[in-house]
């Protein structure tokens, strides 16, 4: 449950910050785990953004581009689709296999 709070958070904060135009998001479960998606207006994301490592030494402070990385760690699947002139970052964190007594 920490993770899924953790990159809820990290993904809005990110769309608020950077995409300039506003968002959504937009959260749903099924057998598997929990999707999210979040829609950048602006489209500021895209899938190059994924595979970049943060640059801790850019002057840009500790935290630049840490939470795309940080996501990437803690989502089962991560993705990002530009659709009509926005981007939407799709994540999901599978269900926990459940320990029998």
């Amino acid at each position: 449950m920490q993770d899924l709070t953790f990159v809820t958070n990290e993904a809005a904060t990110n769309v608020l910050q950077h995409g300039g135009a506003g968002g959504a998001l937009i959260a749903w479960s099924d057998d598997v785990g929990v999707c999210l998606e979040v829609v950048d207006a602006a489209g500021a994301l895209s899938e190059a953004d994924l595979s970049l490592e943060p640059d801790l030494a850019a002057g840009h402070g500790v935290g630049y581009g840490v939470g795309l990385w940080l996501i990437r760690r803690l989502c089962d699947e991560v993705s990002i689709e530009g659709v009509a002139g926005s981007a939407r970052l799709r994540l999901r964190l599978h269900r926990q296999a459940r320990a029998t007594a």
